[in-house]
């Protein structure tokens, strides 16, 4: 990472703090109160939320997360995921809720990166960078909100991250895939 004088390679200071600022925060968000081995059981919560708006979803039994999918623009898809676990942040309970936008083989150039960050200063969501288990790379777009939030709110975060990964989806890959 250091050239031969020392400093570091432009390019690998911004891939660096994407993933040092945003990477975490999804790991720990889905691990957030629920015991190390466990399968987190599902917020009734969230459906009570998902109904009031006549939203459909799916439930994973595997991980406790709701899927929600929504019609972005044209005829293009995008699903989000809505985390049963929660986490404390600063004495209120707050859930995750996120979107994949892409999934990369490798790690984000160093133009992508700086994408990512700039568009953070313009969205209520927030993108991060998390290696997969099998070694790849995703972008998701992801949001917190108070545990307690209604339909209408819900609804809301569900569908600015489905619109904020499916646009960066299409910027990316000119795909619609997830």
């Amino acid at each position: 990472m250091q050239n031969k004088n020392g400093s570091l390679v432009k390019g690998q200071i911004g891939r660096m703090l994407l993933l040092i600022g945003c990477s975490g925060i999804f790991g720990m968000a889905i691990s957030a109160q629920t015991p190390a081995g466990t399968i987190p059981k599902a917020d009734p919560r969230v459906a009570k939320a998902l109904k009031e708006t006549n939203t459909e979803f799916d439930l994973s039994s595997k991980d406790g997360m709701y899927k929600v999918t929504y019609g972005t623009k044209g005829k293009r898809v995008q699903t989000t995921h809505v985390a049963s676990a929660t986490e404390d942040i600063n004495g209120v309970e707050m859930r995750l809720i996120f979107s994949f936008s892409t999934i990369l083989k490798a790690l984000p150039s160093h133009e992508t990166a700086n994408l990512l960050l700039q568009d953070n200063m313009e969205r209520i969501g927030r993108w991060a960078v998390q290696k997969l288990d099998d070694g790849s790379w995703a972008i998701l777009s992801l949001i917190y909100i108070p545990a307690s939030s209604g339909g209408k709110q819900l609804e809301a975060a569900l569908m600015t991250i489905a619109t904020q990964a499916d646009e960066m989806e299409e910027q990316l890959t000119k795909k619609d895939v997830n």
